[in-house]
């Protein structure tokens, strides 16, 4: 059965946009802030700033909203997959008629945000290697000016100072005063780091704080400060918390201390060991100096010991001298004897009588020999005159000139001119040229027949 209306009903007929309006300002009411746990899926990163995802559970999920202000405060990257625990109010987005949740604070559920901030940093700035052993300076050996980024108040500074009073008195520290906690700690560290890098006058930076939880190390664990560390021109050093805790300025530091007082020890060595050492360096090279000297002296004494009198020098060379002024004497000797055979033999070979027989039979060899290579030379330009008339008719054979000369033509479409092989690339109307053996005709096609006809 139909339902019923009377004439006396009231009827009240609402549009979408009352009834939608009407929905909305009764879950507000209902619900003006909630705490909600669910697992993030479908997010969403426009150019806006703003998040758009999904929060659901094994049965169910609701659209969510985080507005650019609120995301730019959380300590974590949301990530799909991720269980997250939000606190938020409930609307109705009009347009579609949908019910969100518009979130105003948001951590991970079951694991704080701090930690999870850390890892996903850690990570990312790993990736991009900042962490590189290659991009680690050196530290100086005996640093002329030291400057302290830390707490003025803290337990750190006075171990430090304390540690380089012991070590080296004299030794130039520079305190850049910075809260190492706390909100905005972050920003004052990274920018005292730079300030002094701007200054250019430290050889070193020692950036140091006592132990405390992972919120109280959370400034050493932004983003900022590690970029700020990493950036720096002069070398850095870190004394953050105790010998357990690491932070990722740690990472992007040229080199980390497990606490601020062993910051200070590896940052210079101690004055009066080093005086001791700069003693005994200089006893031994005096010693090796010395020996060196006497190695030297006896050196010198030998070479004094094989030296010669001038005198005696002299004597020596005047007798050397005579010995090869005889040598030279007998070879002299020898060879003008052996000249004068070779010219008897010489005079004996150009006689008259023997060079003229030497001559006639030359002449007679010569004519034998010209006889010969004007045979072989008729006979080679025979040989290769036959090989080229037989080469010159096989070319005319395989011409393409006396294919055309026996009645045979060339076809090629225009404008392409490539030769025609079949019919099938060809339609009527097209311009074809066809090659003679004297002369081109060009034409146009008006019929054709595809069939394969033979001569």
């Amino acid at each position: 059965m139909g339902t019923e209306f009377s004439g006396k009903d009231v009827r009240k007929i609402h549009t979408i946009s009352e009834l939608t309006s009407d929905i909305r300002s009764r879950l507000e009411s209902a619900y003006p802030f909630v705490w909600i746990v669910g697992e993030i899926s479908n997010l969403s990163r426009p150019s806006s700033g703003h998040l758009y995802f999904s929060l659901k559970d094994n049965t169910s999920q609701i659209a969510a909203l985080m507005f650019r202000g609120q995301n730019r405060q959380l300590r974590f990257q949301p990530e799909n997959g991720l269980k997250v625990t939000g606190f938020g109010r409930i609307t109705v987005y009009p347009p579609r008629g949908s019910y969100q949740i518009i979130l105003e604070y948001l951590e991970p559920a079951g694991a704080g945000s701090l930690q999870l901030a850390f890892e996903q940093l850690k990570r990312r700035l790993e990736v991009e290697g900042l962490f590189d052993p290659v991009h680690k300076k050196p530290l100086p050996f005996l640093p002329q000016r030291i400057s302290l980024v830390t707490s003025p108040d803290g337990a750190a500074l006075h171990d430090m100072l304390k540690v380089f009073k012991h070590r080296y008195p004299n030794l130039h520290i520079e305190v850049a005063p910075v809260p190492v906690q706390g909100e905005g700690a972050e920003g004052q560290i990274a920018a005292a780091l730079r300030k002094i890098n701007g200054l250019n006058r430290s050889d070193l930076i020692i950036l140091a704080r006592g132990g405390g939880s992972l919120e109280d190390l959370a400034a050493f664990n932004s983003e900022d400060v590690a970029r700020a560390v990493f950036d720096s021109e002069i070398p850095v050093i870190t004394g953050i918390g105790h010998e357990t805790d690491f932070t990722i300025a740690d990472f992007t530091a040229d080199y980390r201390a497990s606490t601020p007082t062993a910051a200070a020890e590896s940052a210079v060595p101690v004055k009066e060991r080093l005086k001791t050492e700069i003693i005994n360096s200089r006893s031994h090279l005096c010693a090796a100096f010395k020996n060196h000297l006497n190695r030297l002296r006896s050196k010198n004494q030998n070479m004094q010991e094989k030296l010669l009198h001038p005198r005696r020098s002299l004597v020596l060379s005047r007798m050397r001298l005579d010995e090869t002024e005889e040598k030279l004497m007998r070879r002299f000797k020898r060879l003008i004897s052996w000249k004068k055979q070779q010219l008897g033999w010489t005079e004996k070979a150009i006689s008259p009588a023997p060079l003229f027989y030497r001559l006639e039979q030359k002449r007679i060899y010569h004519a034998q020999v010209h006889k010969m290579l004007h045979f072989y030379q008729s006979e080679d330009i025979l040989r290769k005159r036959i090989a080229s008339e037989n080469m010159k008719h096989r070319l005319l054979n395989l011409s393409p000139f006396a294919v055309l000369e026996r009645g045979y033509a060339v076809a090629r479409k225009l404008p392409e001119k490539y030769i025609i092989k079949e019919t099938e690339n060809l339609s009527l109307g097209d311009s074809i040229e066809i090659q003679l053996a004297r002369g081109f005709i060009r034409c146009r096609i008006e019929e054709m027949d595809h069939g394969k006809k033979k001569l």
